[in-house]
């Protein structure tokens, strides 16, 4: 199974299950990203880590599940350069 291409659903749901860890999702988007992204430059800063103890202990519905954010939307704490 590609995890990269789980819906949101799936992969939230295969997290609930215990059935996946959350770094077991992360890594497959992680080696991705470094195979292509040299070539489509879509990404300017990458997180590689769960940010969970570093922000707060909440559960949310997308906890666990790799996102990206468009470097235009402020994130507190993170640097938001829209690209420039």
């Amino acid at each position: 199974m590609d995890l990269c291409w789980l819906t949101v659903k799936e992969a939230s749901k295969l997290l609930s299950a215990r059935e996946l860890r959350s770094e077991e999702l992360r890594e497959p988007f992680l080696r991705r990203i470094e195979d292509v992204d040299t070539r489509v430059r879509a990404y300017v800063t990458l997180f590689s880590h769960a940010e969970r103890g570093v922000r707060g202990n909440a559960e949310g519905a997308l906890s666990g599940i790799p996102l990206a954010v468009k470097d235009n939307i402020c994130i507190r704490g993170w640097r938001t350069t829209c690209s420039s």
